[in-house]
């Protein structure tokens, strides 16, 4: 049984999927790490909702973020995407991390028409669902 799963989504994103985020969690009884909010080494978020730096600012600590991310997948035991019109290279790279270096169960929330079938999506996916929604009641069988 998941019990934890890794939250990627984009940066741009963050904010409506961080509400989501705590809705999932209490609906499906299960923990998802979000690499913005719950990373404890980071603290560039609230800098960066703070105004103080952009979300691809020069100054964020590059290797404390990705390191910091792999960490966190590596925690848990598969990841959750939300694949948005907003797509970000960190969230396809977690999503190749964990799907063909770690082989764990990688979950795609594709909200993009244009990528649904894409083959690197359709092979790094354990399975793929359309919206929030549809994972959710999916999970609720599992």
């Amino acid at each position: 049984m998941i019990t934890k799963l890794y939250l990627a989504h984009p940066i741009l994103d963050r904010e409506w999927i961080r509400k989501e985020e705590a809705r999932i969690e209490q609906e499906l009884g299960i923990e998802l790490i979000n690499p913005f909010y719950d990373n404890a080494e980071r603290n560039d978020m609230k800098r960066v909702d703070a105004g103080q730096l952009t979300v691809y600012d020069d100054k964020l600590v590059y290797k404390a973020i990705v390191e910091g991310d792999l960490k966190a997948i590596d925690s848990a035991q598969g990841i959750v995407a939300i694949l948005t019109e907003n797509l970000t290279v960190g969230t396809l790279m977690e999503i190749f991390y964990n799907a063909y270096t770690l082989k764990r169960p990688t979950y795609l929330v594709i909200m993009n028409d244009k990528i649904y079938n894409h083959p690197w999506i359709k092979y790094c996916a354990t399975r793929r669902f359309t919206s929030l929604g549809e994972f959710e009641s999916w999970m609720k069988t599992q």
